[in-house]
């Protein structure tokens, strides 16, 4: 029992005193920018051209959704979306580079490839 207290107080010990060694980073996320609502998903709709047998509903637009990159129907209808803030924030976005920088960064075989590249 003395030693399983002893643990326990030893990881309690460690873990508040790593604590005040890590660094703090007290710089604030930049704010998200989101379109405020407007009439132009609502708009778009008429511009859809449906079958007789199918109708169109608008269910969500700026501000509830922005920047949507997936989404899932599932079998009663619900809809989750997945949005992401990260358009030319993230990592390199290869899309935008020509066709030998492309070749360049896929073609290391070796370890020694990639540190050389």
């Amino acid at each position: 029992m003395l030693k399983i207290t002893a643990s326990i107080l030893l990881v309690v010990i460690s873990t508040f005193t790593t604590m005040d060694f890590v660094p703090r980073n007290d710089v604030k996320p930049e704010a998200l920018k989101i379109a405020s609502a407007s009439a132009e998903a609502k708009n778009q709709l008429q511009s859809f051209r449906i079958h007789d047998d199918f109708s169109v509903h608008l269910f969500a637009a700026e501000p509830m959704m922005a920047n949507p990159v997936a989404f899932a129907v599932g079998n009663q209808a619900h809809v989750w979306v997945c949005e992401s803030f990260r358009q030319n924030r993230g990592g390199t976005d290869n899309r935008k580079h020509n066709r030998q920088w492309l070749e360049r960064d896929i073609s290391p075989l070796s370890v020694r490839d990639r540190i050389n590249y």
